[in-house]
């Protein structure tokens, strides 16, 4: 009887153990997805910061979700033509954040939303002087091609303001 016991409980130590070796590399694998999904949002918005500050804008702008994108909009698209685009783009962002409990409503404002992003983001491109695949690499490869702007050669090449703000770059 007591070796059937003592061979119960290390078969029971030997299951533990290969749990807490499963416990731990799932902590592990954790651990390293969060880290490079940290990595990968630092570069990004480094990337976006250096793009703000070569649009004449303070780089702490990029870090505030509504309204960096409002002073993004209104930056690239500019002008009193532009007035009511820029104000159709905070209407649907803000409505799909305040809607999102109405499902059917939500996925319309979240396309509308997607779309608005694409002109703003080619506008972008366009202010740099890139092309329309540029526009196509920051929608899909953000990580990639936000820091190329921003620590590229490329700077804005319409650099009229139209708003009688200036900024002060820190």
């Amino acid at each position: 009887m007591p070796g059937i016991a003592a061979s119960a409980i290390s078969t029971y130590l030997c299951r533990e153990q290969g749990r807490m070796d499963s416990y731990s590399t799932l902590l592990g694998a954790s651990l390293f997805t969060l880290l490079l999904l940290l990595a990968i949002v630092i570069v990004t918005l480094v990337g976006k910061w250096k793009v703000y500050a070569k649009l004449g804008m303070p780089g702490w702008y990029s870090l505030i979700p509504v309204f960096s994108d409002y002073k993004l909009c209104e930056r690239v698209r500019g002008g009193e033509e532009n007035k009511t685009f820029l104000m159709a783009y905070l209407i649907v962002l803000i409505c799909s954040w305040v809607l999102c409990w109405a499902p059917v409503v939500n996925w319309i404002l979240i396309i509308a939303q997607f779309v608005m992003n694409i002109i703003v983001l080619n506008d972008l491109a366009r202010t740099f002087g890139k092309e329309s695949a540029y526009t196509i690499g920051l929608v899909l490869l953000g990580i990639v091609f936000w820091p190329m702007l921003g620590f590229g050669e490329s700077e804005p090449v319409d650099t009229e303001d139209d708003s009688d703000t200036s900024y002060e770059v820190l």
